[in-house]
């Protein structure tokens, strides 16, 4: 008859370390993944921002002296960043003006200055200028 004999307490301790250290581990990971994933949504949201307000100020002679082939000009630029997929300038009542768009991507409707994150895509609307608080465009 085989007697099967306790395991070792430097075995105990070593196999408990293993586990405490691999549990640190993970939590560490996942720390570290969701952190991640809130850095690059707010990196995006800064990247898209920074890219409208910079069309913005390229279109204001556009919108001024209304010419929507060379407002769209400006926005064809950027089909350089593969992030934009969409990008619309609005005149100050609403209608669109100029709009660049990759295939398959439908509009929306402009609001105010704003920026967000919101899955699947990031969203950033722009006044192009103001002169005495009347915003004349918008781009998104």
């Amino acid at each position: 008859m085989r007697r099967s004999h306790p395991r070792s307490i430097s075995w105990r301790l070593t196999w408990m370390n293993m586990l405490v250290s691999g549990f640190a581990l993970l939590i560490a990971g996942a720390a570290f993944a969701a952190y991640d994933v809130a850095t690059f949504r707010d990196e995006l949201v800064r990247n898209v921002s920074t890219q409208a307000q910079i069309v913005a100020s390229n279109s204001v002679s556009s919108v001024l002296f209304n010419d929507p082939k060379t407002a769209q000009q400006t926005l064809a630029a950027l089909e350089a960043s593969p992030d934009i997929v969409l990008a619309q300038i609005y005149t100050n009542e609403g209608q669109l003006f100029a709009s660049y768009s990759r295939t398959g991507v439908e509009s929306i409707s402009p609001g105010g200055s704003s920026s967000r994150a919101r899955p699947p895509a990031s969203y950033a609307f722009r006044p192009i200028f103001r002169i005495c608080t009347t915003v004349c465009g918008t781009m998104r």
